[in-house]
C-alpha cells in the first residue's frame, strides 16, 4: 500500500479490543463456542484439545481473532468453518512448540555432570542407554541431550550405545526434527566444540550429522492415548506438561513412571521448589528425589540453605506472605510461588508440607496418588 493506505488501515486496527473472557460467561453460550472451535480442529486434525488449559487455548484464539480482526467468538467459529488453512493454522497454535538447544543451561549442566554418568556407570559392557522425549517439538532438545550422551560415551571410551525416541503429537514438527537443519543463529545455543563435532554446513543452515540422528528414532504419538515406550533409563519432558489440566497431568505422570526402569530419572522442566533450593542454599548440597509410599507418589525437595523458622512453616504457603523481609531484599520474590505449587497439589489430590530448621536447610515434600 502506499504510506497513506498504510495509516488508514492501521487506524482501524482495534487496540483494546475485549479479551474472551469464558469466566464472566453467564449463559454458558461463549463456552459453547469455545467447544465448537475445539471440536472443529478435531475433526480436522484428530487432536483433541479439550483437555489442554483452557486460558492457553483463549489467548490462541483471540490471537487468531485479532490477526483476522474478527471482533466475536461466533464470527470467528463461522470464519473457522469456511477456511481450512485457518483450522490449520489455530492447531499449530495450540500445540506451542516452544523450544530451543540446552534451554535451561543449569539443568543440562547438571545432566551433563550428574545424571548421565550415572546411567553411563550402572551399564554393563555393550548394554544400551534408553532414552524417551515425549513432546520433542522440533527436535533442538533431543539433540541437546544426543550431544550430551554421546560426547560423554566417547570421552570415556565406553563400550555403550545409546537410543532415542523422540515423539510429538504434531507431523510437520516430527518432519522438522527428522530432518535436524536448522538456522545458522542457533550457533549461540551451542558450545563451539559441539558445532564443529557434531554439525555440518548445509546451504545457510546447519545439519546434525547422520551418525547422531541414526541414534534417533522420531515418530508421531499422542501421549494421551498411546501406550507409552517402556524400560527408559531417562524421560525427559521439559515443557509439556505446563499446558495440560490436571487430570491429563495426572494420567501423564502415571504413563511416565510407567516408562521408567526402576532408578530411572525424569527429566521435567523448573519447578518453584527446586528454584527456592537453588536460590536460598549459597553452600551445601541440594537433593531431590521420590519415594513409593501406600500408593502414593511422594516427591521431595531438600537443602542446605538458610532454613525456615519452625513456627512460619505454614505462612509460607499464604499468598504474597514473606517470612523475612530480609531475605526478600537479597533474593526477590512475590510471595506467590509456594502458594501456587500447594493448590496444583492440592487439585491432584495431594498435599504439600515442610520440615525446617534456621541456618540448617529445609525438606519440602508433597505426595499424590497414582490413580
Amino acid at each position: 500500500m502506499t504510506p497513506k493506505n498504510i495509516a488508514e488501515k492501521i487506524s482501524k486496527i482495534p487496540t483494546n479490543r475485549a479479551q474472551v473472557d469464558i469466566h464472566t460467561d453467564t449463559d454458558g453460550s461463549t463456552e459453547s463456542l469455545i467447544n465448537n472451535i475445539l471440536e472443529i480442529v478435531f475433526q480436522f486434525s484428530g487432536i483433541d484439545f479439550r483437555e489442554y488449559k483452557k486460558n492457553t487455548l483463549l489467548r490462541r484464539i483471540e490471537k487468531r481473532m485479532n490477526i483476522h480482526n474478527i471482533e466475536h467468538l461466533s464470527d470467528y467459529v463461522d470464519f473457522l468453518l469456511l477456511k481450512d488453512e485457518e483450522k490449520q493454522g489455530l492447531k499449530e497454535d495450540f500445540l506451542i512448540g516452544v523450544t530451543r538447544f540446552f534451554r535451561d543451561t543449569e539443568a543440562f549442566t547438571e545432566l551433563e555432570k550428574q545424571i548421565i554418568p550415572a546411567i553411563c556407570q550402572s551399564k554393563n559392557k555393550k548394554d544400551t542407554v534408553r532414552i524417551w522425549v515425549p513432546g520433542c517439538s522440533t527436535g533442538e532438545e533431543v539433540y541437546s541431550i544426543a550431544m550430551l550422551v554421546d560426547d560423554h560415551i566417547r570421552s570415556n571410551k565406553l563400550n555403550l550405545d545409546f537410543k532415542i525416541f523422540a515423539t510429538d503429537i504434531d507431523p510437520l514438527a516430527i518432519a522438522k526434527a527428522s530432518a535436524g537443519a536448522y538456522q545458522y543463529n542457533v550457533v549461540s545455543e551451542i558450545r563451539k566444540g559441539y558445532i564443529d563435532r557434531y554439525f555440518i554446513k548445509s546451504g545457510v543452515k546447519i545439519q546434525i550429522i547422520k551418525s547422531i540422528r541414526e541414534k534417533i528414532v522420531f515418530s508421531i504419538h499422542n501421549v494421551f492415548k498411546d501406550p507409552p515406550f517402556i524400560r527408559m533409563d531417562l524421560l525427559s519432558c521439559r515443557n509439556m506438561l505446563i499446558y495440560f489440566d490436571h487430570k491429563i497431568q495426572r494420567r501423564t505422570l502415571h504413563k511416565f513412571q510407567f516408562a521408567l526402569n526402576q532408578f530411572g530419572y525424569l527429566f521435567l522442566g523448573s519447578s518453584n521448589l527446586l528454584n527456592n533450593a537453588l536460590k536460598f542454599s549459597e553452600k551445601g548440597t541440594i537433593e531431590f528425589g521420590f519415594r513409593m509410599k501406600d500408593q502414593r507418589m511422594e516427591f521431595f525437595v531438600k537443602d542446605e540453605g538458610i532454613g525456615i523458622d519452625p513456627q512460619k512453616n505454614e505462612e509460607i504457603f499464604e499468598r504474597f506472605k514473606q517470612v523475612n523481609y530480609s531475605t526478600h531484599i537479597h533474593f526477590g520474590g512475590t510471595g506467590l510461588g509456594l502458594a501456587i505449587c500447594r493448590g496444583i497439589v492440592k487439585l491432584l489430590g495431594g498435599d504439600i508440607t515442610v520440615t525446617s530448621e534456621l541456618d540448617k536447610g529445609s525438606e519440602f515434600s508433597f505426595s499424590i496418588p497414582l490413580e
